[in-house]
């Protein structure tokens, strides 16, 4: 029998055979249709056994050479990809063609059924997840095993590998895992991350599971220890120094990393120069350093509840790069003139070294109240100590006025102004959670996001004709439009949004203000959204209706932000040349894909870490009654939203509610005496079960 040849190929039922002979593996048939012309060669040990290794057919060649490279996801019970170019689009995959796949794996995928629901096979692992699985421990029967959440693998015995290593029951370790099918694991302990039980463990283990770094290496330590905090004179006189020039700090009252401060001054003709200071982190972060290499693979900090795992060493975040006030800072000026016309003069405006040094730290809170003009006066004392004085009542009365016009000029030309609610966490000694509550924002807070998207916005213009890194959030596809579209016609609202622009959803958001059902049509509006990504190509910012955009303000716990700041400083010292400008051209696409999927890990952390404190938190509530707003019902449940921001899902029990079909996207709920229950109504349930073994929370309806 020749080694490839060519044959017609046969999907019949269950078995995928070629000339009813010669057997297929589901995960080597390429996307092959019944009768289609095929080229197969045979299995290593397996004469009856084939691969498909192209589709001879012409109107198939193009999709069979056009394979994709994806990240793979586990989602839930099916399984689902990342875009590599970081477009965010999701296609559905089967288990049983996954190909031994685990979330984060590098994949090639081909379009395996070209139907209403796409679906797609895996065809190759090009790489392998290098990152530790974290698990407990399980002795059971005089055997031991991990507990894993993915179906393939089963109770793995790994004890071989462990000599002169003492593990407890129960305890959570991490390994590492090599494979070439799912007959041929290995494993490799790497670390045990707790011996003992202590309040923190379910958190930590949450955030370990998702790649979260939790401890710094000693090379990273050590290199962050050699750092001093005297600044040298010569490093002072190469900068612009602005320690006369009155600045504060306006951050939350828990914050550690102090990363932006302003000034501001009122020129003639009521144009103002807005200076935005941000910590220059890369002086003391130097390229390919350790403390650089470990920045860039934590991506970000993270913020657990009131923990905090942060991108730098605390040396570093809370010390050396924080903006601590009467002290001197090194840092990054964006320098803006703000015209008459409400517009960032850009001609007039700058980026540069300087050294400062901050008069005040104040609150969102203390700022607002002063604005205000209540219950804070001048000579009154601040949280930190400071003496209110004729200076700072001035820079928040400047403050209130420009940051005002500038979210005027945002608001003018059609950012997008959702108002959804943060959740705040109280927990006890014992890191049980107290309560939760609705984060409060004040008109300050808006001041500092409207200085620090000017800033951002800058400096991205500034330095469009240089290699960057930029924030894009690209506009809605089709089919989420399509989808919108329906739900706003059940609703009544009059909006055409068949060409859909930032002016449209702007409009549309003011149009259902006040509207019974708001909080469930501003999460409609918000999911047709893609996710904002980082490229390394400059594209419009839909959210914001901004042309440039770029993260510029954090660079103490994001790392584009220090990215950004490290071009620019090569470019204000002379040091950018054409090696550098090939450097970042090849790698700036490696960081932006990196950052984007990390932002996305960071974020899962943090809602899974909020749904483990809601079902602690409810623990102690059964067979109390709720209120709870209904955000959305599908046609296997509903999903709920405590006022105090407690989000889960409750499953219907369909012996006691249909459910009714609007369209394609939503549903109410009816009950046998045909009372319905839609999403814009509130709903009273009761707590049945809160188990924080397995995460789950029950509940009925009253």
């Amino acid at each position: 029998m020749s080694n490839k040849i060519s044959w017609c190929y046969e999907d019949f039922w269950s078995f995928w055979m070629i000339d009813w002979e010669y057997l297929v593996p589901a995960w080597k048939w390429l996307n092959a249709k019944s009768w289609d012309n095929v080229e197969a060669i045979s299995l290593i040990d397996n004469d009856n056994c084939y691969e498909i290794t192209s589709i001879v057919v012409e109107e198939y060649i193009n999709i069979v050479q056009n394979k994709i490279k994806w990240i793979f996801k586990y989602v839930n019970s099916d399984y689902w990809f990342v875009d590599l170019e970081g477009s965010k689009k999701w296609v559905y995959i089967k288990s049983n063609n996954i190909h031994w796949a685990i979330t984060w794996d590098s994949v090639e995928v081909i379009l395996f059924k070209d139907w209403s629901k796409n679906e797609w096979i895996i065809s190759e692992i090009l790489s392998f997840r290098d990152t530790p699985f974290v698990w407990n421990y399980i002795e059971k029967n005089w055997k031991s095993f991990v507990e894993s959440e993915i179906s393939w693998i089963k109770n793995i015995y790994p004890l071989s590998k462990w000599k002169n290593v003492v593990i407890s029951q129960n305890d959570v370790i991490t390994f590492k895992l090599k494979r070439k099918d799912s007959n041929n694991i290995f494993w490799t302990l790497v670390d045990i991350l707790w011996k003992e039980r202590d309040k923190w463990i379910d958190i930590l283990k949450i955030a370990a599971s998702q790649w979260a770094r939790l401890e710094f290496s000693e090379n990273v330590l050590n290199e962050a220890e050699l750092l001093i905090e005297i600044i040298e004179q010569s490093e002072i006189d190469k900068r612009e120094d602005l320690r006369d020039l009155f600045t504060i700090t306006i951050d939350w009252p828990d914050s550690k990393d102090l990363d932006d401060a302003i000034s501001i001054e009122l020129l003639d003709d009521w144009k103002f120069k807005l200076y935005v200071h941000i910590a220059d982190v890369t002086h003391y972060v130097l390229d390919d350093s350790y403390l650089d290499n470990e920045a860039l693979a934590r991506w970000t900090s993270i913020y657990l509840v009131d923990k905090v795992i942060p991108m730098l060493p605390e040396k570093l975040s809370n010390n050396l790069c924080s903006l601590n006030p009467n002290t001197d800072k090194l840092s990054m000026t964006c320098e803006m003139v703000i015209d008459q016309y409400w517009n960032i003069d850009f001609i007039n405006s700058k980026v540069y070294e300087s050294i400062i040094n901050s008069n005040f730290r104040t609150t969102y809170k203390e700022v607002q109240d002063l604005s205000d003009g209540y219950n804070i006066n001048e000579s009154n004392e601040l949280i930190f100590w400071w003496i209110v004085n004729d200076e700072l009542l001035q820079l928040v009365n400047k403050s209130k006025i420009l940051a005002r016009i500038l979210n005027n000029k945002l608001n003018s030309d059609w950012e997008l102004d959702f108002n959804f609610d943060e959740t705040k966490i109280k927990v006890d000694n014992n890191w049980h959670p107290i309560w939760f509550e609705v984060y409060q924002k004040y008109e300050s807070n808006d001041w500092i996001k409207a200085f620090m998207v000017s800033a951002n916005q800058t400096v991205s213009k500034l330095y469009e004709e240089y290699p960057f890194l930029h924030r894009t959030h690209t506009k809605p596809d089709e089919k989420s439009i399509k989808k919108l579209q329906e739900i706003l016609n059940i609703f009544e609202l009059k909006t055409d949004i068949s060409n859909l622009s930032s002016k449209s959803i702007s409009n549309l958001l003011l149009e259902i203000k006040w509207n019974d059902a708001e909080r469930f049509l501003s999460k409609a509006i918000l999911l047709t959204l893609h996710r904002a990504n980082y490229t390394d190509k400059r594209e419009w910012h839909y959210w914001l209706a901004l042309d440039y955009y770029s993260h510029f303000t954090s660079p103490i716990r994001r790392y584009p932000d220090l990215q950004i700041h490290r071009i620019i400083k090569e470019v204000i010292s002379g040091k950018f040349d054409s090696e550098r400008k090939g450097f970042y051209e090849k790698n700036l696409g490696h960081v932006a894909l990196k950052s984007s999927m990390l932002e996305e890990l960071s974020v899962e952390i943090e809602r899974k870490i909020d749904s483990h404190m809601a079902v602690k938190y409810m623990s102690d509530k059964i067979w109390n009654v709720f209120n709870w707003y209904i955000s959305s019902i599908d046609n296997d449940n509903i999903y709920i939203e405590l006022d105090n921001t407690v989000k889960w899902v409750v499953n219907i029990d369909k012996s006691k509610y249909e459910f009714n079909i609007l369209c394609e996207w939503l549903f109410e709920l009816v009950d046998k005496d045909w009372e319905k229950t839609n999403v814009w109504k509130k709903v009273r349930l009761k707590l049945v079960n809160a188990n924080e073994a397995n995460l789950k929370i029950s509940f009925e309806i009253v």
